[in-house]
């Protein structure tokens, strides 16, 4: 990924039920002296390096003594695929770490008084059954107990009193785990699990192993320096030419090279700015690791100083035991930002980083190493708080299509919610559909509760309602807030993952028109870019568009709305930003604008992409991606009536502004198809879509677009396949909104189907009983109603292709 591309967050549907399968081990920590450890909730994860895995991965979660393992992917659905460990009254450290063998997936874990080493299948030893590439068990699926207690599986830390404060894993290339555990008194404990035999040996680095031991006191004293400061803070491992390296990062900012085979520091460097001041900031110093393009090792120290933090990518070099670096370049980070986590992606190329800001805002950023400027991510908003009232909408339709909205709530958000608001209620079943019938229940009894007692009218029923719904909407909001703060990163092949304390985000590249409105960088003085500002600093907000949106929805004029909300703007700055000279250059932008989003890109079909993005994860970021898409482009269609409706001009402006109610009306058409088509049945129902049609691509943007043109109304012939495709799977609700919103010739006839199909015969028959149309059409209809025995429509369409032919019509049977 390039790190010129600007990124957007997107959230897929996370609303299905996750079955846990929990193991507890006991590793015989003492209780009293484990549970007062304070350790950081941690994320992270691993993608599969093989080719026919490329979107498969794997990512964890710690919460003090419980290690989640989740197994994913955007191709394929994963079986079993959740797996929990609780390390009883034991607190996990940092360094976690996933390794690929040629038969296995091993997980090494490093807790306060133990380590272990967890072993599973890999995904190409599992039989996967025939007829069933898009639905496959998961390496967690088969897991016992009895695996992970195996003594030879783990081994038990005795370091007391002082215990470890944070870890880093590896593998050998002989396949031993190899554990590294810093400790307090600044040495840090080696532990070797040996594969074979189960073995285990334990080492201790100590900094006298740089100098003579006799030596090593008079030298501190001598440096003046504490202790403390030579602590490892942050810590990897490294297999170099078959042997195993550490690497750790002490208080005082120093890097230190350890060799794990010789038990030998080899190097202590200072690789940070040694011209600024050296006192420690709120956080601590940070490293992690990556390989290049050789396969060589590349080094990312976040240094973390009172008065400004940098970022260091630094690449070692070993020579007859004697470790060098060379340094890429050295990046500072921003003020009042606190660093969550860093990744190192491109080998090394790019640094991406998690933060929290100075208002707890999570943000995320990168930066190539050579840039010295950070490039920000567009991140979804969270929820509003309360939902406006929609006159067309009850609030159980509205409260209940809000929260189950495909990446909005969470399984977990939501029954959480709904526990707190039903003291009581005895664990539920999270599957969506009895989830759902929860939801209903529950507010349905608040609602009954409330009004039972007293005789109400509808609008006093209407406002009970929406309290009752709008508290169980807050609640979950609420939840939703607490769940969504982000703990790492996971590099996949065409796109970003977002690890977050519960479910997760993929970032992707924004299209052309996105990056226009959201990048904020328009400093081109094409006529392009000109209008884009024009209309950004006319933006009223999205709630001023409310009347607007209605109309688009019940497909009734625009004009009134438009030139409503445009007498209600403050005119007073619109001198200053448009000039009278700009006309010249605002009308050929507008027409450019208008073309662009009438027709949407469209990328070139790739081959061999059967199983490409197609698990339930996949097509439900290529939705929600399309979704986000459709948004900011009705948003620029909005505006661009607004502008045009706030300039008066005469000349060309009638042609535009058809023009733009017309894009608007099949932008608010395909938002309505994105989200039909990925609640519920429909996510069924476009998945087939899908498959049938081959439009999944290697990226998500690709595939999105890819989507787009099938479902953009002003392409009648893509449109019309899958308005075709609805109709054959029965979905004539689709088929009828669709035509309402979007009225074409092209599924003209498919309208008919579907209401002769739903019974809704008069009204077919109010569709093609047209005067003026040709005789075949009519023998068409008339053999359509037959065949749904209609035999008084029948015959009305009869004489009024009597009434219609000509009369040497051939199709006439003389009497």
């Amino acid at each position: 990924m390039s790190s010129s591309l600007q990124f957007r967050e997107v959230i897929p549907d996370q609303t299905r039920p996750e079955n846990w399968k929990e193991i507890t081990l006991n590793t015989g920590g003492t209780p009293s002296t484990l549970q007062d450890v304070k350790v950081q909730q941690r994320a992270g994860g691993f993608c599969y390096k093989r080719p026919n895995l490329r979107n498969r991965f794997i990512y964890w979660r710690t919460n003090h003594d419980v290690l989640e393992l989740v197994e994913e992917s955007l191709d394929v659905n994963l079986v079993g695929n959740h797996l929990r460990y609780r390390f009883t009254d034991t607190p996990i450290l940092e360094g976690i770490s996933v390794h690929e063998t040629i038969n296995s997936v091993v997980v090494l874990v490093a807790t306060v008084s133990s380590v272990h080493r967890l072993t599973y299948r890999h995904p190409d030893k599992i039989v996967v059954q025939e007829n069933s590439e898009l639905r496959v068990p998961s390496i967690f699926r088969d897991v016992t107990a009895l695996e992970a207690r195996d003594p030879s599986t783990y081994h038990v830390i005795n370091s007391s009193p002082c215990l470890p404060h944070t870890s880093a894993s590896c593998l050998t290339a002989k396949c031993d785990a190899v554990f590294a555990l810093a400790l307090a008194t600044g040495s840090i404990l080696l532990v070797t699990l040996d594969t074979p035999t189960g073995s285990t040996s334990t080492l201790e680095l100590r900094h006298e192993s740089l100098m003579p031991r006799f030596l090593s006191g008079i030298t501190e004293a001598f440096l003046g320096r504490n202790n403390e400061d030579t602590v490892p803070v942050s810590l990897v491992l490294h297999n170099i030419h078959n042997e195993m390296y550490l690497f750790s990062v002490c208080q005082n900012g120093q890097l230190r090279a350890w060799s794990c085979s010789r038990v030998q520091c080899l190097s202590f460097t200072d690789v940070s700015d040694k011209h600024q001041p050296r006192v420690l900031g709120a956080q601590k110093h940070v490293i992690r690791k990556t390989t290049n393009s050789r396969g060589d090792l590349v080094l990312g120290i976040y240094f973390c100083f009172s008065e400004r933090s940098h970022i260091v990518v630094v690449e070692p070099r070993l020579d007859s035991g004697i470790c060098t670096y060379t340094t890429h370049n050295s990046i500072f980070t921003l003020e009042n930002h606190d660093l969550v986590e860093m990744l190192l992606a491109d080998g090394g190329q790019e640094v991406w980083c998690v933060w929290v800001t100075g208002t707890g805002d999570t943000a995320v950023s990168h930066t190539h190493v050579n840039s010295g400027s950070w490039s920000w991510v567009t991140l979804e908003p969270p929820p509003p708080l309360a939902l406006s009232p929609d006159p067309t909408l009850d609030p159980h339709q509205l409260y209940l299509d809000a929260i189950f909205r495909p990446g909005l709530f969470s399984v977990s958000d939501i029954t959480k919610a709904l526990t707190i608001n039903r003291r009581g209620l005895s664990e539920l079943d999270q599957s969506e559909l009895n989830l759902r019938q929860q939801v209903c229940l529950m507010v349905g009894q608040e609602i009954i509760a409330e009004v039972s007692q007293y005789d109400v009218t509808d609008e006093e029923y209407i406002e009970v309602a929406q309290r009752c719904w709008s508290r169980l909407y807050s609640c979950c909001v609420q939840y939703h807030q607490t769940g969504t703060p982000a703990l790492s990163l996971l590099s996949l092949p065409n796109c970003m993952l977002v690890l977050k304390k519960h479910g997760l985000s993929l970032l992707r590249p924004l299209d052309y028109l996105e990056s226009t409105v959201l990048d904020g960088r328009l400093t081109s003085d094409d006529g392009e870019s000109y209008l884009m500002r024009v209309l950004l600093s006319i933006d009223p907000g999205e709630e001023a568009f409310s009347k607007v949106d209605q109309a688009l929805h019940l497909h009734t004029p625009l004009d009134a709305p438009i030139s409503e909300l445009v007498n209600e703007m403050d005119l007073n700055n619109l001198e200053n930003v448009i000039q009278t000279q700009s006309k010249k250059q605002l009308l050929p932008a507008i027409t450019s604008v208008l073309r662009i989003l009438n027709d949407p890109e469209t990328s070139i079909r790739e081959d061999g992409l059967l199983h490409c993005l197609r698990s339930d994860l996949g097509l439900s970021t290529i939705v929600s991606s399309l979704d986000q898409i459709v948004n900011v482009r009705l948003s620029i269609c909005r505006w661009v009536m607004v502008l045009l409706r706030l300039c008066k001009w005469d000349t060309s402006e009638t042609q535009l502004w058809m023009s733009a109610q017309r894009v608007a009306r099949q932008l608010w058409a395909q938002r309505w198809l994105c989200q039909a088509l990925s609640h519920n049945h429909g996510h069924l129902v476009l998945t087939q879509f899908i498959f049938q049609e081959g439009i999944t691509q290697h990226s998500i943007l690709k595939s999105a677009s890819t989507l787009a043109h099938y479902t953009w109304p002003g392409s009648p012939d893509e449109c019309g396949r899958l308005a075709q495709f609805l109709l054959d799977t029965k979905e004539h609700l689709l088929v009828q909104e669709l035509a309402r919103l979007a009225p074409s010739k092209t599924w003209h006839i498919l309208l008919v189907h579907s209401l002769l199909e739903t019974g809704e015969a008069y009204k077919a028959f109010d569709l093609v009983s047209v005067r003026g149309a040709d005789i075949p059409h009519y023998i068409q209809m008339i053999q359509l109603f037959k065949e749904h025995n209609c035999p008084d429509l029948v015959l009305e369409l009869a004489q009024l292709a009597v009434t219609e032919a000509e009369p040497d019509d051939p199709n006439l049977v003389p009497r």
